[in-house]
């Protein structure tokens, strides 16, 4: 998703347009031509014109009005989508491991927790009973006949890590990761 535009438009309260009175003369007649002297209105003519003698004439100036806009960009990013694989710069041992029991191997994922590693299966199943109370341990056998204890498997190498890290270390400070291949 791209950037949007939100926009607000407030009208702001004007204040409002003062009336100012204004008078207006009666205008007299323009003296006839064969007279000299402006002569006073008569009495019927002030008569003519009382209203506008006393009413202010009100005139309204344009209205204008101001409008306030808030303008506010929004920008979406796309959330990246967690890697599963561990970035190019770290090292993650890869072995093809083997269930040793007949066990389920949907345990078995692609980034496992190893605890222990041993030449002689007994000792891996040892270590495996023991870790039973706390852990789903399994034990498996790579390509080369050497027996691993995993207590922790995962499908993502950032859960993985962060899960050895945060928890594990701290139980069994010489734990390590293994990738499945």
């Amino acid at each position: 998703m791209g950037p949007y535009i939100e926009t607000e438009v407030k009208n702001k309260p004007q204040p409002q347009p003062q009336l100012q009175a204004q008078t207006q003369q009666p205008q007299t007649p323009p003296p006839p031509k064969h007279q000299s002297q402006p002569q006073p209105p008569t009495r019927q003519q002030s008569q003519q014109h009382p209203q506008q003698q006393s009413q202010p004439q009100q005139s309204q100036p344009p209205q204008q009005q101001e409008v306030e806009v808030a303008i506010k960009v929004v920008v979406e990013y796309e959330q990246p989508k967690p890697q599963s694989e561990p970035p190019p710069n770290v090292n993650v041992r890869e072995e093809k491991l083997f269930m040793v029991s007949n066990l389920n191997e949907q345990n078995l994922k692609r980034f496992n927790i190893i605890v222990g590693s041993f030449s002689v299966e007994n000792n891996a199943r040892n270590l495996a009973k023991s870790l039973q109370t706390n852990y789903n341990a399994l034990v498996v056998v790579n390509e080369k006949g050497m027996f691993r204890v995993i207590i922790a498997s995962f499908d993502n190498y950032y859960t993985a890590k962060d899960t050895l890290e945060n928890s594990i270390k701290s139980k069994f400070p010489d734990a390590w990761i293994l990738a499945r291949n």
